[in-house]
This record gives C-alpha cells, structure tokens and sequence, in this order.
C-alpha cells in the first residue's frame, strides 16, 4: 500500500505516513520494536511535509513511536515522543480519552525509568505502574 501512494503522489502525502504508521503497528503487535521504530519515525517525517504540526495523526504517532522506545528501555528518547503527542493531542477539542490515558501511563513509566521512581510532584504520580 505505501509503495502504490509513494507512486500516485510523487513520494509526498501524508496517507503515506498513515501506510507507514499502519505498518510501523503492525510490527509493534509482533514486538518488533526497531522495525516499527523506524517506520514511525519516517511516518513523522512525512507528516512534517504534509500535515500542520498540531495534526492527530503527528499525535498518535509520536505516542506510539514513544511506546516502542519504552518497550527498548530508551526512557529519555520515550518520554521526549510521548510527551510530544500528549501535549499534542491534549489540545485537540475532543481528543481520545483512551490515546490520553496510553500517554499518561508511559509518561509515569518513562520516568519511572529515567529517574528509579516517579519524582516528587511530577504530574503523572497518581497512576500506578506496574512491571
């Protein structure tokens, strides 16, 4: 499918970054974390041609591009992508609930990681982590 939008769109639009993100899902349900990486990271790059930067799809994509850093332990890198796609989509007028509460327990889990525990008033303390 992304190789068929790559031709009818001259390599520039974002379905492309969809196909790529579909993808880059799919190798994140077979936790293949370095493939779906990759595929979310040039899924991102094509939305930054094609799409306004407060985009849902920039959002969810950078949500999940966070869970398979996560999922690498590379907490710092993690954060810094969920992060980007809660402060994203927590903006939107009627963002989903269920893509906010995803974010807010990798936020905890990422720092968590980065720190050993969740710091002292960080705005994700009140969700319980479990490993």
């Amino acid at each position: 499918m992304v190789a068929i939008y790559r031709e009818a769109y001259n390599g520039k639009h974002y379905l492309i970054g969809i196909g790529l993100a579909n993808l880059g899902s799919a190798f994140m349900a077979r936790k293949e974390w370095k493939e779906a990486e990759g595929l979310f990271r040039e899924a991102i790059a094509m939305y930054a041609q094609t799409l306004a930067p407060e985009h849902f799809n920039i959002a969810i994509t950078r949500i999940k591009l966070g869970r398979v850093l996560l999922r690498q332990k590379l907490y710092k890198q993690a954060h810094a992508e969920t992060k980007s796609g809660f402060d994203i989509l927590s903006k939107q007028t009627n963002p989903a609930v269920s893509w906010l509460n995803n974010a807010r327990q990798d936020l905890a889990e990422e720092e968590k990681g980065m720190n050993g525990t969740l710091l002292t008033g960080s705005p994700y303390s009140f969700i319980c982590v479990t490993s």
